[in-house]
């Protein structure tokens, strides 16, 4: 099962869960929720649980914090 954004996922690392905000697979990374707010590599992490997405809120704040670059299962649409 691959890490999407929703999920809760354990580092190895840190050993610590975090909440996945996005999922960059191009370039090895991931953004997760939490203070301080990071990027972390996607390889470092495991699956600890399944989330169901994030809200058009957390998105918000994910795109003001690391930017807009992220996978997303749902799109946002670009004003033509």
């Amino acid at each position: 099962m691959e890490i999407e954004e929703g999920d809760s996922v354990f580092n190895r690392t840190t050993g610590e869960t975090w909440f996945v905000l996005g999922v960059n697979r191009e370039r090895d990374q991931m953004c997760m929720a939490g203070w301080p707010p990071a990027i972390f590599p996607l390889s470092d992490c495991k699956l600890a649980e399944k989330g169901t997405g994030i809200t058009s809120t957390e998105r918000s704040y994910r795109d003001r914090q690391f930017g807009s670059w992220w996978d997303t299962k749902d799109p946002i649409p670009v004003a033509q």
